[in-house]
C-alpha cells in the first residue's frame, strides 16, 4: 500500500515538475527585453523575408495560440527598390527553447493590415530563394505588383502561401481588385484567377510533362468591341525570356458572334508590343447595335489605341452582313503612340470590293482620318435598285478616293475623286457639301455604304 501511495506521489511530483518545467519555457521570454535587441530581430525578420525590415513599434511575446513574437509597425526598405511599404502587425509562431540557444528561426509569419509595393522580379526570387518559411499568413493587406510595363493592385488581402521542400505549393487569396471582389487559388500546378461579379476566371496550367502551360479565360461581359462578351479562350503558352517575348499560341476563341483562332506575341524588350493574328469565320454583323458600334469607333477604340502598341491582323470569313454586300473582310492595323495606322481594311466578295487605307491622328480635341479609298463592282446596277439617283449605264466601274474624316464631327473632306467620268470635272465643294449633309453628322450614317451609293 505505501508502494502505491510512492508511486502515485512520485508520478504527481513529476508531472508538476514538467508542467513547470514547461510553463517556465512558456514564460521565460516574457522576461526578455526585447526592445534591446530590435536590430537582431530585424535581421532575422529581413532573412526571412529577403528584404530590409526595420522595426518603428513595440516587440512583445504572448504563448495564446501558439508562442508567438508580436511586432509592430515595420517599414520595408528594400536599398533596389524591389519591395517597399510598411505592416501594422507581424507575429512569428516560435519554439521558445529557441530563446535559450538564441538560434532563432521563423518559419511561419502572420501578417495584418499594411501596404506593399513589391516587383514582379521580387516575386519570382523569393519564391526561389526561400529555405525558412514553411507559411505566410496575410490579413487586409493592400499590394501592388509591377514591373516595366505595367502594375497591378491588390486591396484588404487576406490569404496564405504555403511551402513543403523549399518549393510554393499553395497560395489562396481574396480580396478586392478595383471596385470587384477577387478570389485567388493555386494549387496542384493550377492557378485559378476569379472575379465572380462579373463572371471572369482565368485558368493557368502549369504542365511539366511538355513544358508548355494552358490559359483559359472566361469572360460574360462585354470588352473591346461591340457583342464580343460570353468569352471562351484556350491558349498554350510559349515563354522565351531570353528573346523578352511571350507567344500565346493556337488561341481558340468562341464568343456571342466571333469565333475562331488565332495567335497573340508580347514582346518586351523595351516597350511592350503586341502582335496578334485571328481569323474568323461565319461572324454575323448584322447582330450589332449601330450605336455600340459608333461608340466605339469615336471613342473605345481611342482608349485602346492609346495604351497600347500593337498590330492587329483580322481575317473574317463568310460573314453575314446587312444586303449581303460582302463576303469576307482581312484587317491589318496597327496602333503607334497613340496613332491608329490603317495598312489596309478590304470588304471582298465575288463582285464587290471596298479598301480603306490611312492613318488616323489627333488634332487638338479632334480626331482625323486622312484616307485613300478603292471602290470596285461588277454588278453596280443591283446594288443601286432604289438607292441611286441617276440611270445607271456602266454595270462595272472602280473609284478611287482621296480625302479626311473628322471621326468626332462626322464630316468629310473629299481631295480626289479619281474613276468616274461624271464626277470627274465635277466641284468638289458641292461634293462635299452633299456628302456631309447627307450624313449630317451623324456617325451611325456614315457606316452605310448606301448612303454612298445615293450620290451617284
Amino acid at each position: 500500500m505505501k508502494k502505491n501511495i510512492f508511486k502515485i506521489n512520485l508520478f504527481l511530483k513529476l508531472l508538476i515538475f514538467i508542467f513547470l518545467f514547461f510553463l517556465s519555457v512558456l514564460s521565460f521570454p516574457l522576461l526578455i527585453n526585447f526592445e534591446t535587441k530590435k536590430s537582431f530581430y530585424e535581421e532575422i525578420i529581413s532573412q526571412a523575408l529577403h528584404d530590409n525590415v526595420k522595426i518603428e513599434g513595440k516587440i512583445d511575446y504572448s504563448f495564446s495560440q501558439g508562442p508567438k513574437i508580436h511586432f509592430e509597425n515595420l517599414i520595408f526598405e528594400n536599398s533596389n527598390q524591389q519591395l517597399n511599404g510598411n505592416i501594422n502587425s507581424l507575429a512569428a509562431l516560435i519554439n521558445p527553447l529557441d530563446f535559450f540557444t538564441n538560434k532563432i528561426k521563423f518559419h511561419r509569419i502572420y501578417i495584418e493590415k499594411g501596404s506593399l509595393s513589391v516587383t514582379q522580379n521580387y516575386i519570382n526570387s523569393f519564391i526561389v530563394q526561400n529555405h525558412l518559411l514553411k507559411k505566410l499568413n496575410f490579413k487586409n493587406i493592400d499590394i501592388k505588383i509591377y514591373n516595366n510595363f505595367s502594375e497591378i493592385q491588390f486591396d484588404n488581402s487576406s490569404g496564405n502561401l504555403q511551402f513543403s521542400k523549399n518549393q510554393l505549393n499553395f497560395i489562396k487569396s481574396q480580396g478586392d481588385f478595383g471596385t470587384l471582389k477577387y478570389d485567388f487559388l493555386f494549387q496542384n500546378e493550377k492557378i485559378r484567377f476569379e472575379m465572380p461579379e462579373i463572371k471572369f476566371n482565368i485558368i493557368y496550367n502549369i504542365n511539366k510533362i511538355n513544358k508548355t502551360p494552358v490559359i483559359q479565360v472566361q469572360y460574360a461581359n462585354e470588352i473591346l468591341f461591340p457583342q464580343f462578351k460570353n468569352i471562351s479562350a484556350k491558349s498554350e503558352i510559349n515563354y522565351k525570356p531570353n528573346l523578352k517575348k511571350i507567344n500565346f499560341n493556337n488561341i481558340i476563341v468562341t464568343s456571342s458572334i466571333f469565333s475562331g483562332n488565332g495567335s497573340i506575341e508580347l514582346l518586351y524588350e523595351q516597350d511592350l508590343f503586341t502582335r496578334s493574328k485571328f481569323s474568323f469565320y461565319r461572324t454575323n454583323f448584322n447582330n450589332l447595335e449601330l450605336k455600340k458600334l459608333s461608340n466605339f469607333f469615336q471613342k473605345n477604340l481611342f482608349l485602346i489605341s492609346n495604351n497600347i502598341n500593337a498590330s492587329i491582323e483580322i481575317e473574317l470569313s463568310n460573314i453575314i452582313l446587312y444586303k449581303n454586300y460582302f463576303d469576307n473582310i482581312k484587317l491589318y492595323i496597327s496602333f503607334e503612340n497613340g496613332d491608329i495606322i490603317l495598312h489596309n481594311i478590304d470588304f471582298a466578295s465575288d463582285k464587290n470590293f471596298l479598301s480603306i487605307k490611312g492613318r488616323i491622328i489627333k488634332d487638338n480635341n479632334d480626331r482625323l482620318m486622312f484616307f485613300e479609298s478603292k471602290f470596285k463592282t461588277e454588278d453596280l446596277k443591283k446594288l443601286c435598285v432604289q438607292i441611286c439617283k441617276s440611270k445607271i449605264q456602266k454595270n462595272k466601274i472602280e473609284v478611287d478616293f482621296v480625302g479626311s474624316f473628322n471621326i468626332g464631327k462626322s464630316k468629310f473632306n473629299l481631295d480626289q475623286i479619281k474613276g468616274l467620268n461624271s464626277f470627274a470635272k465635277a466641284d468638289l465643294s458641292t461634293i462635299n457639301t452633299s456628302l456631309n449633309k447627307l450624313i449630317d453628322g451623324n456617325f451611325e450614317k456614315a457606316l452605310f455604304l448606301d448612303n454612298y451609293l445615293s450620290l451617284f
